[in-house]
């Protein structure tokens, strides 16, 4: 429903105390005292005792300022006061109608304030630096007898953004287990990042090698164990005034194919496979960690160390 204006709103108060005043005025006209003097209006009020009614009221004050408005002696007093009515209603005109303006470009200036927001908003979202995990690839760790003792995985973040991250920090760990990773394992690191400060361009790669030795690898593949890396990299944009970024990963490992068997050799394949993993993973806000939290250093499990030397096979 619209609202009224102050001016609608008076006007319509004022006719409806007119309709109302006319009737009860017929109701009290025989009820004295008269809040008017009956000799003013004719010798019938008077001598019967009655009140004039509310337009007999209305038709002898207009009478009366019409035969005021004639009066040569009141002509200039009358154009005075028409003229200070007329400047104090051309005031209260001018003032509401700047008092109007100033709040419409009040309003302009807060509504085009927002839209400058929202396109420098998408414009740093656009042209942001952003590091996500893109690949992970495998290598076969082997003894000076070329026997196969693990497998080094190296997580491979790109920035996939348009502009360069600048104070890239990360790490990855592994850890094996006998089942899922605990709801409230806190994702530790196994030891602190490394060299703090890089620059990373866009599409450059910032490496993570994690060396997992084989029979946890073999473990894997029996299903006896499982297996998980997760890290993390934290960066500033070029832009100043930005929050920090940080991206989050976690995948599990799985193997298909036969770790055993050096690459190049007959029945070599692909080993590992990986999937993403639990709640690990996101980006800026929706991390574990929030941008600018470090998880905690040490608590897990101490890793397998390589064998020096395969155990023969009989």
């Amino acid at each position: 429903m619209p609202a009224w204006s102050q001016t609608r709103l008076l006007i319509t108060l004022a006719v409806a105390a007119l309709i109302v005043m006319e009737p009860v005025s017929w109701m009290t006209a025989s009820v004295p005292p008269c809040i008017v003097n009956p000799e003013n209006y004719a010798a019938y009020y008077a001598a019967h005792d009655h009140c004039p009614t509310f337009h007999i009221f209305l038709v002898k004050f207009f009478t009366r300022v019409l035969e005021h408005l004639g009066d040569p002696n009141w002509v200039v007093a009358d154009f005075t006061a028409v003229l200070a009515l007329s400047t104090i209603i051309l005031w209260i005109v001018t003032l509401q109608a700047s008092l109007r303006q100033s709040r419409d470009m009040e309003a302009s200036i807060a509504a085009a304030q927002r839209s400058a927001d929202i396109a420098e908003r998408s414009l740093l979202e656009i042209q942001r630096a952003l590091i996500v995990p893109t690949d992970f690839s495998i290598n076969q760790m082997v003894n000076d007898e070329k026997d196969i003792i693990g497998y080094r995985v190296t997580a491979i973040l790109r920035n996939k953004g348009n502009t360069a991250a600048k104070n890239v920090l990360g790490n990855a760990n592994a850890v094996i287990l006998e089942g899922d990773l605990p709801d409230a394992f806190p994702f530790a690191d196994r030891d602190s990042p490394g060299v703090t400060g890089s620059v990373l361009g866009p599409d450059v790669p910032a490496t993570y090698p994690i060396d997992i030795a084989l029979q946890d690898i073999i473990s894997i593949m029996l299903k006896t164990r499982r297996g998980y890396i997760y890290g993390w990299t934290e960066y500033n944009d070029i832009f100043e005034g930005t929050a920090k970024r940080r991206t989050e990963y976690c995948i599990e490992i799985e193997v298909v194919g036969n770790p055993e068997i050096l690459h190049g050799q007959p029945g070599a394949g692909a080993v590992l496979g990986f999937r993403v993993y639990g709640r690990y993973n996101g980006i800026d806000e929706d991390c574990l960690y929030k941008p600018g939290q470090r998880p905690p250093i040490g608590g897990l499990p101490p890793p397998t160390q390589p064998r020096t030397r395969q155990t023969p096979k009989t």
